[in-house]
């Protein structure tokens, strides 16, 4: 299980980096075309430019731990359907249900004819 746990904060610690890098070549690339006009702009103003170079330092990176805190143990008893009590219930519902509807649907008497007397 440990093994898994930390395969799982290897890859999430991979990941993380390669997103940050590629945001951070983003960044500095804008910045870096930024700096670039400026510059540009300084000179055609006649004013001394400082030097402007991207910055590629390593920031730290901040990762999520994980642990397992609870370690996995088997059930107590199956987790699977219980037939027999799907079974019941569907017969009951089932009588329960035919049942109501004999009552609704109850034909009316026949009448009786007349007797002559």
């Amino acid at each position: 299980m440990q093994a898994l746990t930390t395969k799982f904060e290897d890859s999430n610690i991979i990941s993380q980096r390669a997103q940050v890098r590629e945001k951070r070549a983003v960044k500095d690339d804008q910045i870096y075309r930024l700096e670039a006009r400026i510059a540009a702009l300084e000179k055609r103003l006649g004013m001394q430019s400082a030097g402007h170079e991207p910055n590629y330092s390593d920031s730290p990176l901040v990762s999520i731990q994980l642990s397992v805190l609870d370690p996995p143990s088997l059930p107590t008893r199956p987790d699977y359907p219980d037939r027999f009590q799907f079974m019941a219930f569907g017969l009951g519902g089932g009588v329960a249900a035919a049942i109501l509807i004999a009552i609704v649907r109850r034909r009316p008497p026949i009448p009786l004819p007349a007797q002559t007397a």
